[in-house]
């Protein structure tokens, strides 16, 4: 079971859960942490969200049920706090820059495709400025009083090559950042 499935259930403490302990939520043993005051081994607890920590460690955020809950029903709906629902957006967000998470892996795509095209243009860029000036060569041949456009031809590859390798920088570093969790 995924982290964020284990969201609105119950279950029972295996450890005493302080800062931080271990849950059982449909037979199977989470990291759990709570911010109340702690919760005695054996308990009923509901699982209110989760986050990463380390960048790659799931922890439960968990509570003692309301009143009425037994441990393993799914909890009754309620309403989330603000907190709560910034707390999903930030996880929805990390988990979208993180390779092989199977919920995402489209933020981190979009750097790689950037990246590439990056490279990609970095290779066209002197090729086509090669193209465009044998070309204003054999114009000038042709036509000899038209003026002489090959240093802006050579300026702006240049300045074209110079803006594409930084971009492929930047997307490299920022694939590179840890995600924010």
């Amino acid at each position: 079971m995924r982290p964020e499935d284990c969201v609105g259930k119950t279950g029972r403490t295996l450890t005493e859960v302080a800062a931080s302990g271990r849950v059982e939520i449909a037979g199977e043993s989470f990291e759990a942490m709570t911010v109340g005051p702690a919760i005695p081994a054996g308990e009923a607890v509901e699982v209110t969200g989760w986050r990463l920590i380390d960048g790659s460690n799931a922890v439960l955020s968990v509570r003692v049920p309301r009143p009425g809950v037994s441990p393993g029903a799914p909890a009754p709906p309620r309403t989330r706090t603000a907190e709560e629902r910034l707390d999903e957006l930030e996880q929805r967000y990390a988990a979208l820059w993180r390779p092989g998470y199977p919920a995402a892996g489209s933020g981190w795509l979009l750097l790689t495709f950037g990246q590439v095209v990056s490279v990609l243009s970095c290779v066209a860029t002197p090729i086509y400025a090669i193209v465009l000036l044998v070309q204003a060569a054999e114009f000038r041949a042709r036509v000899p009083s038209a003026p002489n456009v090959s240093v802006w031809i050579i300026l702006g590859a240049v300045a074209s090559f110079a803006y594409s390798a930084a971009m492929a920088v930047v997307f490299s570093r920022v694939k590179q950042l840890p995600p924010l969790a």
